[in-house]
């Protein structure tokens, strides 16, 4: 077990409410918001206690059993999620509407149920559509399904376990070749059975060919038209913040790695409390593949989610 105070390290500033005040008069002022310092003073409670309350929820969720630990990582990561709409709705939370969840699972009834191939529903309002929108920029998801196993293939640093579970090669390392020009193994394209020409008309607004004189054998190189490898929209990023190209098709619909977080935590912490008995048997028995792989997101996502939602605050982009 980790020590509460190596827990949740990048938010410890917020233990300070004068900190605090001044990290949203700053934000708000930069947002333009009509009366920064009386915000500020408002919200800076408020925003230290949510960061405080998911502090401790992942100090017991480090602690807890496997069986409990979606539970607390579930509602420690809507705790520091409604810390960080404090710093893009000064009035948040303005209705009840958007403090529930927004998500929804289906009962269970199948003897033949898998984790992997579970749905979570999103629903028209709670705070999970309110994040997407607000954090994110993104269209409304609503009533949209998304599937488990194409929320985990999303989370490169679980393709290793993926690839040895399921066979399933998820994504291709993005190679730095030059100062400005990178290239990604062609094996990617016969997974997603396309080729390059097809490749690079899906990605016509983001990357760009080199000549088919610079090829490098077994590698197809390219530029980009963005400015950074993070700002194109089917890149996914591992915790060391390497790079790489999806090869699942789906995954290029990606979404922000923190809403995969809240999906798979949301249908998990469901799990965990209304579906006792196959919840209980899957550890007891460990007659199924979801069980390393939901240990695996677990073990990844308590300290993984905590630092993705640090880096968005701190993102001068973001503020």
């Amino acid at each position: 077990m980790k020590r509460s105070k190596d827990i949740l390290p990048h938010y410890l500033p917020f233990k300070s409410v004068s900190y605090t005040r001044q990290f949203l008069h700053t934000i708000y002022e930069k947002r333009s918001v009509k009366e920064p310092l009386s915000f500020s003073y408002k919200n800076s409670y408020p925003f230290c206690y949510y960061i405080e309350h998911g502090r401790k929820f992942y100090e017991q969720a480090f602690s807890a059993p496997y069986e409990l630990k979606p539970i607390f990582l579930f509602y420690g990561a809507i705790q520091l999620c409604k810390a960080a709409l404090l710093t893009i709705d000064e009035n948040y939370p303005q209705n009840s509407e958007v403090l529930a969840h927004g998500l929804s699972s289906r009962k269970r009834k199948s003897q033949q149920y898998t984790f992997s191939q579970d749905t979570v529903l999103i629903q028209k309002r709670g705070l999970f559509s309110y994040a997407t929108h607000q954090l994110f920029h993104l269209p409304t998801l609503e009533g949209q399904k998304f599937k488990m196993m194409d929320l985990l293939v999303q989370l490169v640093d679980l393709r290793e376990l993926i690839k040895q579970l399921y066979q399933i090669n998820t994504c291709y390392p993005i190679i730095k070749i030059t100062q400005d020009v990178y290239g990604v193994s062609e094996q990617l394209l016969d997974d997603l059975q396309i080729n390059v020409s097809q490749y690079f008309q899906c990605l016509k607004d983001e990357i760009t060919p080199l000549d088919n004189q610079k090829k490098k054998q077994g590698i197809f190189m390219f530029q980009l038209k963005k400015s950074r490898l993070s700002q194109l929209t089917c890149t996914l990023i591992d915790s060391e913040n390497r790079y790489y190209l999806p090869s699942i098709k789906k995954s290029y619909k990606s979404l922000p790695e923190i809403l995969v977080h809240l999906m798979l935590l949301y249908n998990l912490s469901m799990i965990a409390r209304y579906e006792t008995e196959w919840w209980n048997e899957l550890h007891l028995h460990q007659t199924s593949n979801d069980l390393p792989m939901i240990h695996a997101f677990l073990d990844f996502t308590q300290t993984s989610f905590p630092d993705r939602l640090a880096a968005l605050l701190f993102d001068p982009l973001f503020i």
